[in-house]
């Protein structure tokens, strides 16, 4: 796993930088963090304070946790999940046992091939399931792009799930 992050920050990470031909700022922004910084900006903005003068502003801890939240879902969590993969897959391979003298594979704990079918056709079934809903299910969800923003707004009545009672303007919990 050291080799696998040693390669990312000596190798490939100066190799995009040099590609960029863009400032370092905008490298780790546009780059580096694509696709997962926005999405830690808008959960650091949940923390901010809502009423008074620090009503919206960035608080002191939201780039740390962003940096790290970044780090971790986009580098880290995947390079952990090849290696246990990679374990798994190799330990299944050199795992031995002697019958009658000889040395033979002893694949998943020696279950019978059954049950090997039966625990293949599980993960199957997903990505099946998945593969399907990729091809039919393609009703677009709306989206709303100011929860995405890097700007802090204060939350709208609808998106707090609201409802104003039009007879006495009273708040009404959305059912």
């Amino acid at each position: 796993m050291l080799a696998f992050l040693g390669c990312l920050c000596c190798l490939v990470l100066p190799a995009s930088f040099m590609q960029a031909e863009t400032t370092v700022t905008n490298w780790y922004c546009d780059i580096v963090m694509c696709g997962v910084r926005r999405i830690g900006y808008s959960m650091s903005k949940l923390g901010r304070e809502n009423e008074g003068d620090d009503a919206g502003k960035e608080q002191w801890y939201e780039k740390y946790f962003v940096f790290y939240w970044c780090v971790t879902i986009k580098y880290l969590i995947p390079c952990v999940l090849w290696f246990i993969l990679l374990y798994v897959i190799k330990k299944d391979w050199t795992t031995t046992k002697t019958v009658n003298g000889k040395k033979v594979a002893k694949y998943y704990g020696d279950y019978k091939l059954y049950w090997q079918i039966i625990g293949l056709l599980v993960p199957l079934s997903g990505m099946i399931a998945f593969v399907v809903n990729l091809c039919c299910c393609v009703t677009e969800e709306p989206l709303d792009e100011i929860e995405f923003s890097f700007e802090w707004t204060k939350a709208t009545d609808e998106q707090l799930g609201i409802v104003r009672d039009a007879d006495n303007m009273g708040d009404v919990p959305e059912e």
